[in-house]
């Protein structure tokens, strides 16, 4: 992993260790939907969603009992916690190294259904997508 893309999520996670247990518990639900998105929940993203919510205090048990509407409609309308659900969205799609067909129709449909801006997200998709591109070559060039 790039260290820089480390920091960057230790500096997402940090603002949203600040939030209210029930904005972090939303979020985390609308996360977890995005993994089981592609209807593959592989043990590493599994992994990579835990590490996700360590030290936030998020019972991933609590977060299961939470409708994905209600969780998403809740975060949609504040700008702050939108910019990071974006973003933390995009991870979620990239924890694979992969956005496949199934998880583009996933974001399209939220997209129109729950009014979110897909520029911003798509900005954001596409940020995570070039950071994994990024770590893919620099794999590759180390081989």
């Amino acid at each position: 992993m790039n260290i820089l893309h480390y920091f960057d999520n230790l500096s997402e996670k940090f603002q949203i260790a600040q939030w209210k247990e029930a904005d972090r518990n939303n979020l985390f639900r609308v996360i977890l939907e995005v993994y089981h998105a592609d209807e593959v929940y592989t043990e590493s993203e599994k992994k990579d969603f835990n590490n996700l919510i360590s030290g936030l205090g998020i019972e991933v048990e609590e977060i299961e009992k939470l409708e994905f509407q209600k969780a998403l409609f809740r975060l949609k309308n504040d700008e702050s916690k939108t910019k990071l659900l974006y973003y933390w969205i995009a991870t979620a799609l990239y924890s694979d190294k992969d956005f496949d067909d199934t998880e583009q129709e996933f974001v399209e449909k939220m997209v129109a259904k729950y009014e979110l801006d897909n520029e911003k997200l798509t900005h954001h998709i596409k940020t995570i997508r070039d950071k994994k591109m990024e770590e893919v070559l620099n794999e590759w060039l180390n081989e």
